[in-house]
């Protein structure tokens, strides 16, 4: 029975947390940090961007690779995306065998079913950002470090020696933590008598990992230096953020403060401590070296609770199994009926994720159109607070939401607060967007032939019988304030958008992505089309 429970329940959550991270994954909006990547895939050439690391956090394999395929087949969203969303599988796969070890059949569940369901791992799954890629790159990297502890294979620390090089490639934030976790093997050469051949060994993978640093990074020293000089120093970070940092791991309005989540930590550590000292205290400073080196740096919005959280998020798996040994050792024993306690974590994750179903934290609906971005992730789902927030939710909800077959455009293109994600709730439809000739990224997807994004609108889509309307911002910057500022009244969003609000609303941040108001107030899509409505926020043109 015990078997036959485990077997089935990890098939189960495989499925489903594939399936979270690639449902619809193509036809959800460019959103946030993803359109620094295009930008400087679309107007750079191969060899920029292989030297040059930018203030945006550009990832520069993530960026080679749009731009290869930019050259070549195209660009859509889901090619865009599948690396991540590969990534974040292949760390489920990575994780339950790791998890099983450690913390017996029982938490490996638990364990797997929360990276299963947690919607902020699955949001940076379906982001074409390197943070689920690095998280699974460490987790591989530990991973193959223990196996070498227990066969000692040469091979194994070279391969883990290139996966540590590779994920300070995808992302310098591992640095501190993969320089970190390079001296395991040295701590049990040192405690385990190893013989002169595993020095070797180490001193050969050393060298890898130091070519393959250096032939990857080497060329883009000097465009890193600046921009850790442009980022550094520029944070605030406050306990504040940290406590709704980790709020978004869970997603559940409740916050948990810092002893919360450092009690059963700390008893997993003492766990650990007993049977594998190395391993324990390995963990302990990977943790302590990545905050550290986040606190002493203090870089630009780190402020910012979901900031703060993706610059460590790299180990969450390998501290995952602290938290388990901790609550294993927490909860009674059951001498007889082991499965008890499985089908009991079963059916706590199935409430957890029917929670989170419920809510609207998870792309389903086909009239989803934007991530589901951390800023607004703890928003609560009634209708009436989305009227309360979006001011012109009375359009929307009178005459677009009765529209049976509509298509429906939105401009300008607003990549840094999910406004027309609030508005979709609302009217039920799929949305497409388009740019204007003013401000960041508005027209980077229509300046590039290889670009074939299914969110863009293409005018060749208004062939169709398909009543279509255009939907015009033109008080964007006013609409975005008001309804951040409105948002901001529930406590747990308050604190994701606060200090972003602040920073995009700032005036002259504000002009640089939508361009003048004057452009905003003039702006018509052309083409033969009617205007049919206008307010003080919106312009509406049918096509």
């Amino acid at each position: 029975m015990r078997g036959t429970v485990e077997l089935i329940s990890v098939i189960v959550f495989l499925f489903i947390g594939a399936g979270l991270r690639i449902w619809r994954v193509g036809e959800i909006q460019i959103f946030a940090d993803e359109i620094h990547t295009l930008w400087w895939s679309a107007r750079s050439s191969l060899r920029w961007i292989a030297t040059h690391v930018s203030s945006n956090d550009v990832c520069i394999p993530y960026s080679l690779y749009n731009k290869a395929l930019l050259s070549t087949i195209g660009l859509s969203e889901w090619m865009m995306r599948w690396p991540a969303a590969a990534s974040g599988i292949a760390l489920l796969l990575l994780c339950y065998p790791l998890l099983k070890k450690s913390c017996g059949a029982t938490f490996a569940l638990l364990g797997l079913g929360f990276l299963s369901l947690s919607p902020y791992l699955i949001y940076l799954s379906r982001e074409a950002r390197p943070y689920a890629i690095i998280m699974a790159l460490m987790t591989w990297a530990g991973i193959v470090l223990l196996l070498w502890r227990q066969d000692r294979k040469g091979n194994r620390l070279k391969l883990a020696a290139f996966l540590l090089a590779l994920s300070v490639y995808f992302h310098p934030v591992t640095m501190p933590s993969a320089f970190s976790m390079w001296f395991y093997p040295l701590v049990v050469m040192r405690y385990d008598a190893a013989d002169r051949g595993n020095c070797k060994d180490y001193l050969y993978a050393t060298m890898i990992g130091m070519a393959t640093t250096a032939v990857l990074l080497g060329p883009t020293a000097l465009s890193w230096m600046d921009s850790v000089a442009g980022k550094a120093s520029r944070g605030n970070m406050e306990i504040s953020a940290a406590v709704d940092g980790l709020l978004l791991l869970h997603g559940l309005p409740v916050r948990v403060p810092i002893w919360g989540w450092a009690l059963p930590v700390c008893v997993g550590f003492i766990g650990l401590f007993r049977k594998h000292r190395i391993e324990a205290v390995l963990l302990l400073i990977l943790l302590l070296v990545q905050i550290s080196a986040i606190q002493i740096s203090q870089p630009l919005l780190v402020e910012i609770p979901w900031v703060w959280t993706r610059y460590w998020i790299h180990l969450f798996p390998l501290l995952l199994v602290g938290l388990l040994l901790g609550l294993r050792d927490l909860t009674p024993t059951f001498p007889r009926r082991h499965w008890f306690k499985q089908i009991a974590v079963v059916l706590l994750l199935c409430v957890y994720g029917a929670w989170h179903a419920v809510n609207g934290h998870y792309a389903i609906g086909q009239e989803k159109s934007y991530p589901n971005h951390p800023m607004l992730l703890m928003m609560p789902p009634q209708k009436r607070v989305l009227e309360d927030i979006a001011p012109a939710a009375a359009f929307y909800q009178r005459v677009i939401r009765p529209l049976a077959d509509v298509r429906i455009i939105e401009s300008p293109r607003v990549y840094t607060f999910p406004m027309y994600d609030l508005y979709s709730r609302l009217h039920g439809k799929r949305v497409y967007t388009a740019g204007m000739g003013e401000g960041m990224g508005q027209t980077v997807m229509e300046d590039h032939p290889g670009f074939d994004f299914s969110t863009a609108w293409d005018g060749s889509l208004n062939r169709s019988a398909i009543k279509t309307f255009w939907i015009h911002h033109k008080n964007i910057k006013e609409e975005i304030r008001w309804a951040s500022h409105r948002a901001m009244q529930y406590p747990l969003v308050a604190g994701q958008l606060k200090v972003l609000a602040e920073f995009m609303l700032e005036a002259s941040r504000a002009d640089l992505l939508f361009g003048s108001q004057a452009a905003l107030d003039d702006f018509a899509p052309g083409g033969g089309a009617r205007l049919i409505f206008e307010d003080q926020w919106l312009k509406v043109f049918e096509l």
